[in-house]
């Protein structure tokens, strides 16, 4: 699945992928610093990794939990993992990186990405780190990316009490930007992919006066601000289709990451196959249904190619798993 990293000025944060693999486990086995409790996020030893990856995804895809492995931009090495948890119009963050790149800058530079992301792309309007509360400087670390301690006593988080925590928080209102830095404006989109009883995926033709017109996509659109992922696709199909979705008839499916000249998008796509109402070119210039095997010959922008190829093949696969199950029983 095509993703296009975040960057920072020496790092790139992307997606963890199977290809991954060894350096994720290389990385989690060694010391490091860590903010947050991240370690529970981590494989768990008994589970496929590969089955920890799609659990990611989709996390990723609702909108939920935004999980990046952060590489160096010298050279492909992994060298920490970053998180953001959204609920409501908050987010915890947690990071850990290895005990040999500790100090040198990259913690601060992977959170302050994160923190702008949750800020000006996700709308969220506060951030929080639970944070061990002990000797080493990592408050220090925190403070620099504008988190500070809630003042409060540190409180007991484990069974035995053993283990004392600080809760540092930003509010929105209260961050100061670095506009010196370059970096192009994040946009989140919801999408949806209606499909049909016969397995056809309903895409709308963008308008010839558009960016990008001409062109087939996933109806959808933009976050707006307090909405979540699923509640933009909900509120854009309605709009642009004039029906009506409710959230339990949604299914997070993929997110992908592509990087334009003067913004960089991510689209989280949710499959549906039960909706109200019927569809209309409401905001396209035209719509229609398209058959599994017709998806990738559809012109469309770049950010969707990765998205249609992979529903494609689930969609063909899904179908020889009917006709399979439909053709056993007719010989029973």
């Amino acid at each position: 699945m095509e993703f296009a990293p975040v960057t920072t000025k020496r790092l790139q944060l992307r997606c963890i992928t199977d290809r991954d693999s060894g350096m994720l486990r290389a990385l989690i086995s060694s010391p490091g610093i860590s903010f947050g409790p991240i370690a529970a996020s981590f494989p768990p030893q008994q589970l496929p990794i590969s089955e920890w990856i799609k659990t990611c995804d989709l996390k990723m895809a609702a909108g939920n939990s935004f999980l990046f492995g952060c590489w160096l931009c010298a050279e492909p090495l992994l060298i920490g993992l970053i998180c953001l948890e959204a609920e409501g119009s908050g987010g915890e963050l947690k990071c850990f990186f290895a005990d040999a790149y500790r100090g040198q800058g990259y913690e601060v530079e992977a959170l302050c990405r994160i923190r702008d992301l949750a800020f000006d792309s996700l709308y969220l309007a506060r951030v929080f780190v639970v944070a061990e509360d002990s000797a080493w400087s990592g408050s220090k670390i925190l403070e620099h990316v504008g988190l500070h301690d809630d003042c409060r006593e540190p409180r007991s988080v484990s069974a035995v009490g053993s283990v004392k925590t600080r809760t540092f928080h930003l509010e929105r209102a209260n961050m100061v930007r670095d506009e010196a830095l370059p970096w192009l404006p994040l946009v989140f989109v919801g999408a949806v992919a209606l499909i049909d009883q016969y397995n056809r995926v309903l895409l709308g033709k963008r308008r010839a006066n558009a960016a990008m017109g001409g062109l087939w996509e996933f109806p959808g659109g933009k976050l707006e601000p307090g909405e979540s992922l699923m509640g933009s696709a909900i509120r854009e199909i309605n709009e642009e289709l004039g029906v009506t979705v409710v959230p339990s008839a949604l299914t997070p499916f993929r997110m992908v990451s592509h990087l334009y000249s003067d913004f960089h998008i991510f689209i989280s796509l949710f499959l549906c196959r039960d909706w109200l109402g019927s569809c209309n070119a409401i905001h396209h210039q035209a719509i229609k249904w398209v058959s599994a095997g017709e998806l990738s010959r559809v012109p469309v922008p770049q950010a969707d190619i990765a998205l249609l190829r992979e529903l494609s093949s689930l969609l063909i696969l899904t179908k020889r798993t009917l006709n399979t199950v439909i053709n056993g029983s007719t010989r029973i």
